[in-house]
């Protein structure tokens, strides 16, 4: 009967409708399609099952906020990550999550960066934000390791490839210094991003 039909499977991957509704984030439908007697436990092909899925679809919709500190703007070619924060919200930006990871830089780099860099990461007794002392510190990780740290932490919370938005502000030059330097978080977000800039602009 009703039930029946409510709980049948397509034939192409087992979904159910509350898969599906899921899967299309509406979210009002899934409700009433569990008030109606739709099993959330029927699993499809992909062995997923709709509570599992919805919890996905969840993370997919969660927003990466992007900081990176670096050696020069982004458009010069010899620019390189100091430090990179990140911090994860979802879609309606609360916090989920946040770390930051600091990258070992050989002594006579930062002693050669300009006057802008000395000033704004000296040591926070002389009116810096204390970068160059953290970077000469064991804090400071060499990029090959944080760019591992980096996806853990993200795949933690955004498991789904290509599905979550970068954000921040000129993210886009952000995303450019990524392409070099952690190549595979820029392939593992999604294309589209949200350029905090723009909404000052």
């Amino acid at each position: 009967g009703q039930l029946q039909q409510i709980n049948l499977p397509r034939v192409s991957d087992g979904c159910t409708p509350l898969h599906l509704s899921n899967w299309k984030k509406n979210f009002d439908l899934t409700q009433l399609l569990l008030d109606l007697g739709g099993d959330p436990k029927l699993k499809n092909n992909y062995n997923e099952d709709s509570a599992e899925l919805i919890e996905l679809v969840k993370k997919s919709n969660n927003i990466v906020f992007l900081d990176l500190e670096l050696t020069a703007v982004p458009n010069v070619a010899s620019s390189s990550i100091l430090e990179i924060a990140i911090l994860i919200t979802d879609d309606q930006l609360v916090e989920v999550a946040r770390e930051e990871w600091v990258v070992q830089k050989p002594e006579e780099v930062l002693t050669s960066l300009p006057n802008w860099h000395q000033k704004m990461f000296k040591d926070v007794s002389e009116g810096g934000n204390g970068l160059f002392a953290d970077i000469r510190s064991d804090k400071a990780k060499p990029i090959e390791l944080v760019a591992n740290e980096v996806m853990s932490f993200v795949k933690k919370y955004c498991p789904s490839e290509k599905k979550n938005s970068m954000a921040g502000f000129s993210v886009h030059g952000d995303r450019e210094i990524l392409k070099k330097e952690i190549n595979e978080l820029y392939m593992y977000l999604s294309h589209q991003i949200l350029d905090v800039s723009s909404i000052l602009q």
